[in-house]
């Protein structure tokens, strides 16, 4: 029996969302129908390409990807 979620409703936050576990919460998210904001802590325009990559597998309004340690009080505050 496969698990089944719907986050229709819902938008999540994943910190560390470019690679790795992160980007798979991502995806998973995505795929459950969930809008997605995601954070790297570098490169800005590479998070910006991923975000555009999963605009154009999930759809337009779905996904944002920011760049923001956050682990830095600072940068979270202004992202």
């Amino acid at each position: 029996m496969a698990l089944t979620f719907d986050f229709a409703s819902k938008v999540i936050l994943v910190t560390g969302g470019t690679r790795g576990i992160g980007l798979a919460a991502v995806r998973l998210f995505l795929a459950s129908g969930a809008k997605v904001i995601f954070s790297g802590r570098q490169n800005a325009p590479a998070i910006q390409e991923l975000a555009n990559l999963l605009t154009t597998e999930f759809g337009p309004g779905m996904v944002k990807g920011i760049c923001c340690d956050a682990g830095d009080a600072a940068q979270v505050k202004d992202c």
